[in-house]
């Protein structure tokens, strides 16, 4: 009996001894749970953390970006203007040319004119030579014929008549000369002036082509910035998706731990663990805000780069035209140019076969 009591005793001891290693157990398994709660709580909290700074961060960007997109639409008022400049002042010095061209013709005409005069004067000097010499025939006739005294007042009157027709000569030579003169002198000073304007227009073509310079060098800078803001937009990304990840094995840990407590069967767990699974799953729809929010300001970004680069081709475009259109001014010029030297030829040609 005693032994049978015994061995009962033994056997209650050794059940007692098991449920105390089972409650240990258990109780083990609550701690490790609690702490496994613990350290969801605090990813939790840091996730958290991670999506403020992430939203302030796309504040910051989509900041930027109205501020380059303000950037951009004063640069492109700039250039439309520094364009329209441009071209203004390229009519001016178009019409400047044709002006320096008349003017020049001008000068031909009365470079011509006075080229007449002075074939004139010649053909009047050589009538005064040969009435010259028929006055000294008629003088040498009547040395022959008449007395010495009468031949003494001829040569006198004919003395004061030559001077009277030298002075009249030289009278029609100033009168003649003189205005035309005059002519020539204004026509210099124009051609001066228009010179001077030319070298002004010249001038201010060359600051504006500095300030078109300056814009394009402001678009390129302009560029650099939205590529850096792209590469810290595909970073972002990259952060989110790798939160998004955690958050995943955030939610893989509770629904494991869901099943243990489900094991277990204890309620307050099970509560606390469906609420942070609700906090896990509105973390995740404001992660894949986020991301959408990121690819579209991707998208933005690329369609401004697209803009500028159409802006900068463009800009090559207009640059061409103009030193194409200035060329065929050139071309212009020195066709006129050699058609008033043929004209000037033509005239010398007849000029020389008058003279014949």
């Amino acid at each position: 009996m005693l032994c049978i009591y015994l061995f009962q005793l033994n056997s209650e001891i050794s059940i007692l001894l098991l449920q105390l290693l089972q409650l240990l157990l258990l109780l083990l398994l609550l701690l490790l749970l609690l702490l496994l709660l613990l350290l969801l709580l605090l990813l939790l909290l840091l996730l958290l953390l991670l999506l403020l700074l992430l939203l302030l961060l796309l504040l910051l960007l989509l900041l930027l970006l109205l501020l380059l997109l303000l950037l951009l639409l004063l640069l492109l008022l700039l250039l439309l203007l520094l364009l329209l400049l441009l071209l203004l002042l390229l009519l001016l010095l178009l019409l400047l040319l044709l002006l320096l061209l008349l003017l020049l013709q001008l000068l031909l005409l009365l470079l011509l004119l006075l080229l007449l005069l002075l074939l004139l004067l010649l053909l009047l000097l050589l009538l005064l030579l040969l009435l010259l010499l028929l006055l000294l025939l008629l003088l040498l006739l009547l040395l022959l014929l008449l007395p010495p005294l009468l031949l003494l007042l001829l040569l006198l009157l004919l003395l004061l008549l030559l001077l009277l027709l030298l002075l009249l000569l030289l009278l029609l030579l100033l009168l003649l000369l003189l205005p035309l003169l005059l002519l020539l002198l204004l026509l210099l000073l124009l051609l001066l002036l228009l010179l001077l304007l030319l070298l002004l227009l010249l001038l201010l073509l060359l600051l504006l082509l500095l300030l078109l310079l300056l814009l394009l060098l402001l678009l390129l800078l302009l560029l650099l910035l939205l590529l850096q803001l792209l590469l810290l937009l595909l970073l972002l990304l990259l952060l989110l998706l790798l939160l998004l990840l955690l958050l995943l094995l955030l939610l893989l840990l509770l629904l494991l731990l869901l099943l243990l407590l489900l094991l277990l069967q204890q309620q307050l767990l099970l509560l606390l663990l469906l609420l942070l699974l609700l906090l896990l799953l509105l973390l995740l729809l404001l992660l894949l805000l986020l991301l959408l929010l990121l690819l579209l300001l991707l998208l933005l970004l690329l369609l401004l780069l697209l803009l500028l680069l159409l802006l900068l081709l463009l800009r090559t475009v207009t640059t061409t035209s103009t030193t194409t259109t200035t060329t065929t001014t050139t071309t212009t010029t020195t066709t006129t140019t050699t058609t008033t030297t043929t004209a000037t030829t033509t005239f010398t040609t007849t000029s020389t076969t008058t003279t014949t």
